[in-house]
C-alpha cells in the first residue's frame, strides 16, 4: 500500500518533533509525552494506516525499551516500516524555509535525545 503524505501529516510530524523536545520525564508521564501520543494517533489516521501498522513512526536507530535479557527484550525488533515512514515524513518536510529548516534541525537533535529517554518506557495503555 502506498502512503500518501499530506500537509496535515507533515504538520503533525513536526508537532511531534517539537513535543519530543519538550519531554521532561523518563516514563512517558509528562504533558509533552501525553500530547505526543495524541499527535501520533492523528498521524496514524492521517497516513491511512491499518491498525496493525503500528506505530506510525519510529525514530531510526531506536533502542529496545525493555530491560536487557528480559523475555520482551529477546523478542523486540526495530519496526523497519515505521522507521521508513519516519524517513519519508522527514524528507517530505524538507521543503520548508531556511528558518524552519534550522528549527527542524534543532528539533531532530532533540528528538534523538528524547528517543533515548523514551526508550526507557513504553506507550501508555490506549483508552
Amino acid at each position: 500500500m502506498t502512503m500518501t503524505i499530506t500537509k496535515k501529516a507533515i504538520a503533525t510530524f513536526r508537532e511531534m518533533l517539537r513535543l519530543e523536545e519538550g519531554c521532561d520525564c523518563q516514563d512517558g508521564s509528562c504533558k509533552a509525552c501525553r500530547a505526543w501520543w495524541d499527535e501520533h494517533r492523528v498521524l496514524h489516521a492521517e497516513l491511512g494506516l491499518r491498525p496493525w501498522e503500528y506505530p506510525a513512526v519510529e525514530w531510526p536507530g531506536s533502542e529496545c525499551p525493555y530491560p536487557p535479557n528480559s523475555p520482551a527484550a529477546e523478542r523486540w525488533e526495530p519496526d523497519l516500516a515505521a522507521q521508513s515512514r519516519w524517513a519519508q515524513l522527514e524528507r517530505a518536510a524538507q521543503g520548508r524555509s531556511t528558518t524552519a529548516r534550522a528549527a527542524h534541525g534543532a528539533a531532530r537533535r532533540a528528538a534523538r535525545k528524547a528517543a533515548k529517554r523514551r526508550a526507557k518506557h513504553r506507550e501508555p495503555a490506549l483508552t
